[in-house]
């Protein structure tokens, strides 16, 4: 190596322009006095030189680069080359020497390999290590025959520990596909980037459930009512333990398709994302309560059908036996039976409300239900019906007969938000501001 070479290599020819700090540390190693504009000593550049070139992988890779064609015919000769090139370049394993381009294996002392192999890097790793030959990506980079195919399938269930049985391919997902190599398969032509379909492909003869794909069944599949019937079947028993069919009703939308995976998003794809029309396709002999469910459909109780249909399967499941029984009925009923959304949405939480719509022919009398609606003792006349009602109930013959009644008896008939919240208990007061004409004598 020329002098002048060195100084190029090393930076040293014109920069030592500091006298204080490295000219002086120069000097002192080399023995000499350097100049701030002297160049340093040559012995001292070509000794720094050879000690940087040594510490490189230069040596091996240049042992490498000098054998024959003959030299890598042996397979020991190639494996103990790429276990030094796996730990020279610290590659996590030995499947990362594919990704390796042709100008890195030749400046690691492959090049002589690379020819052995007609540039052929991935057919050279599968040669030397059969091992990994049911890894699609270190095969040659050509369509797999069928039986590589099953080769591969076979290969992925040894290294994920599954059982060897081709039932043990249900489990494999769509991320260990692509981790173990198989992203080729995918790939190819009639298996549209899809685990199920690639599986099925690989292994015709064999009979297949696509509902028990963990990696999701081709959508086309889900036109089968049987397909469909079979995973609603088994993901019931296992995911949510469905013990009937009415089990299925404390199954909302959401956690169906947490729990089931990419098959329950593909099945319910092909019903509006809708988990009840699903299962009313699915098992038509079965009558559906709609509002049993987590979610009616959007403006379903916009239909005063539907409304009228929730009211009297609740006064069935409620034992009502006539209209007057529905005074007896409190919220609390109403949303304990799966008709809180109605009744808040279309009636204000109201069941007073609810009944005179439901029942308009009927007379009802608000202050005869457990709860009135908000505000209805606050309006003047409402309180006069009540007060009016209860002269009727008490058999009263004048006005002034309302000396003789106690406030228990106007509570005992549904007066009590009246007397305590309007007129501070005091029934006294209630009638003097209902009935303003009357001269009241309370003596």
């Amino acid at each position: 190596m020329r002098v002048s070479a060195v100084f190029a290599t090393s930076r040293c020819s014109t920069r030592w322009r500091k006298p204080n700090y490295r000219s002086q540390r120069i000097a002192g190693k080399s023995g000499g006095n350097c100049s701030p504009r002297t160049p340093p000593p040559a012995s001292w550049c070509l000794s720094r030189t050879r000690s940087s070139i040594a510490s490189k992988p230069a040596t091996n890779a240049s042992q490498y680069a000098s054998k024959d064609v003959a030299f890598w015919e042996h397979a020991q000769n190639r494996r103990e080359y790429m276990l030094w090139l796996q730990a020279e370049l610290a590659l996590p394993s030995l499947v990362s020497l594919i990704k390796l381009t042709h100008s890195k294996i030749q400046n690691y002392g492959g090049k002589t390999l690379l020819n052995h192999y007609s540039r052929c890097w991935i057919t050279a790793v599968s040669d030397t290590f059969p091992e990994l030959s049911w890894r699609l990506d270190v095969q040659k980079p050509s369509p797999p025959p069928l039986i590589a195919q099953q080769n591969y399938w076979k290969g992925l269930l040894r290294h994920l520990n599954l059982p060897e049985s081709l039932d043990g391919l249900y489990t494999v997902t769509y991320r260990a596909v692509v981790s173990s190599g198989g992203l080729p398969i995918l790939f190819l032509p009639g298996n549209d980037r899809m685990v199920a379909k690639s599986i099925m492909s690989a292994f015709p003869d064999h009979h297949w459930d696509p509902s028990l794909f963990v990696a999701g069944a081709p959508a086309a599949l889900w036109n089968d009512k049987t397909t469909k019937r079979r995973f609603l079947d088994r993901i019931g028993k296992e995911k949510f333990g469905a013990e009937s069919l009415s089990s299925w009703y404390r199954v909302s939308g959401r956690e169906f398709r947490r729990k089931g995976g990419p098959n329950a998003e593909g099945v319910l794809a092909f019903h509006n994302g809708d988990l009840a029309e699903l299962l009313r396709s699915v098992y038509e002999d079965h009558t559906w309560i709609p509002w049993l469910f987590s979610q009616v459909p959007a403006g379903f109780w916009d239909d005063s059908k539907n409304v009228s249909a929730y009211f009297d399967w609740l006064g069935k499941r409620l034992g009502i036996a006539s209209v007057e029984d529905w005074y007896r009925v409190s919220k609390a009923d109403v949303v304990s039976n799966a008709g809180g959304g109605l009744l808040r949405r279309k009636f204000g939480d109201s069941v007073v409300l609810a009944c005179q719509q439901i029942f308009p022919k009927h007379e009802w009398l608000p202050w005869r239900f457990k709860h009135v609606p908000q505000r209805w003792w606050a309006l003047p006349e409402n309180q006069r019906k009540f007060l009016d009602w209860c002269y009727t109930q008490l058999n009263m013959k004048k006005m002034d007969d309302w000396r003789h009644v106690s406030i228990q008896q106007v509570v005992d008939l549904g007066g009590e938000a009246l007397i305590k919240n309007q007129h501070n208990g005091s029934l006294r007061r209630a009638l003097e501001s209902t009935y303003p004409d009357h001269q009241w004598s309370w003596i």
